[in-house]
């Protein structure tokens, strides 16, 4: 398993390599969405609907 904790380009020259040797290949989406989750909570005091905003994620960059 690799990281490239970058979330824009979503698809970079690493992560590209790394699954083309197989390798399960995570970008930065998943840590900016959980770093903004924890911000929410904390400022609002409120839960965010992770799972809804993950889900809608996974649909625009088409990562299912």
């Amino acid at each position: 398993m690799v990281a490239d904790t970058i979330y824009q380009p979503f698809e970079t020259p690493f992560l590209k390599l790394a699954r083309s040797k197989g390798l399960t290949a995570l970008n930065g989406l998943g840590m900016l969405l959980f770093q903004a989750t924890e911000a929410f909570e904390i400022w609002t005091g409120e839960t965010m609907p992770t799972a809804e905003i993950w889900s809608a994620l996974e649909e625009k960059y088409n990562t299912k």
